[in-house]
Formats: structure tokens, sequence, C-alpha cells
């Protein structure tokens, strides 16, 4: 693997994969990024095994390949560039050199096979405007659990009808529900989506 990417395309990136990154460190892999390089684009992946994030941003690849590295210690290092373009290469052993100007670091990675394998992102059912959604969330957030022995009551439940949307959350004691009008003329059926709502 090898290739060049801009400074501020990658920290971008990177910057929203991380809200994915273990932040315990109770399983090493975890805590590290799965970057794949190929073609024009590097493809950035990082879960803690509850949620996942999968991005890409524009690269000049050299070499195709994959190296999975130490998430925060490559996003300090990003970040320290002062800008233009920033060089990775993998080395033997699972060793990842970032340079950028005069600047030249080795971190350790872990092997890809480690790293956990995400699932695909299926089709979209329907597509729902964005306000109307988090109007739906601030309407019943305060009803939901916050107890880590209570999962199933940390987030709300989303019922979705060809004429309207309705949001539902509940921590045992309260309860909360939001409907809102809003035609989802492509949607086939009547899901219901339970959604962890537990912020970054």
């Amino acid at each position: 693997m090898d290739f060049f990417v801009e400074k501020s395309d990658l920290l971008k990136e990177l910057n929203f994969v991380r809200n994915a990154v273990e932040k315990r460190n109770t399983i090493p892999v975890l805590s590290h990024l799965l970057l794949e390089a190929e073609g024009f684009e590097l493809k950035i992946s990082a879960t803690d095994s509850e949620i996942g994030a999968r991005t890409t941003c524009p690269a000049k690849v050299r070499t195709k390949g994959t190296a999975v590295i130490p998430a925060l210690r490559f996003l300090d290092i990003v970040r320290s560039a002062p800008g233009g373009e920033i060089r990775c290469r993998a080395l033997e052993n699972n060793w990842v050199q970032v340079t950028y100007q005069r600047s030249s670091f080795k971190v350790v990675g872990l092997r890809k096979d480690d790293f956990p394998k995400l699932p695909d992102v299926p089709k979209p059912i329907t597509t729902i405007d964005a306000q109307l959604l988090a109007d739906c969330v601030e309407k019943t957030s305060f009803a939901m659990s916050t107890e880590e022995s209570r999962f199933v009551l940390n987030g709300a439940l989303l019922k979705l009808h060809p004429d309207g949307v309705t949001m539902v959350a509940t921590d045992g004691h309260r309860l909360a529900l939001a409907q809102r009008k809003h035609q989802l003329p492509d949607l086939k059926q009547e899901p219901s989506v339970p959604t962890s709502l537990r912020p970054f």
C-alpha cells in the first residue's frame, strides 16, 4: 500500500470515523482504523463492535493495499501536518510509514485479518428529511434510558408509513411519542426500525 492524500480531505474523514473507535481499549484492534487504498480513493473503516463507520476520500494510489493503524496516533500525526499532501506507505511486519514535508513517522499496525468485517450497507428503502428526523429525536430523547444494564431501552423505535413517521421511546417510567406527517411515496412496506441513539 502506498498513497498520497490531501491533509484537509483526510482529516475531515478521520474526524467522522473516530466516533466509532473503541475508547476503552479492551480489544486492541477496535482502537485501530482499517485503511484500504485502491484506484483513486482511500476507504477508512472503524468499529467499536456496537457501531461502525466507513467513509472514503480521494487519494493518489501508487500501490493498492490495506493497513490497520492505531486511530488516535494516526489522527494526531495528520493533525500535526501543516497542510498539503501526506504519504502513507505499508512496510514489513504491519508497520506503516506516514510522511509529509520533512517529517516521517513509523507506526506499528495490526494484521488486516484481525479487523472485524463490517456488514454491507443495504440499499435504502426510502429517504426522510433530516430536519424531520431530528425533530422526532428531540421530542423523544428525554424518555430514552441511559442505564447500561437496560440497553434495549437506550434508543427509540422508528415506524415509517407512506404518509408519515412515528418515533417512540421509553425508559420504563416515561413514554414519549412523536408523529409527523410526511409523504414517503416510494415506501413499499411499513418497517419498524429500532435505533440506537446514544450520543457520540
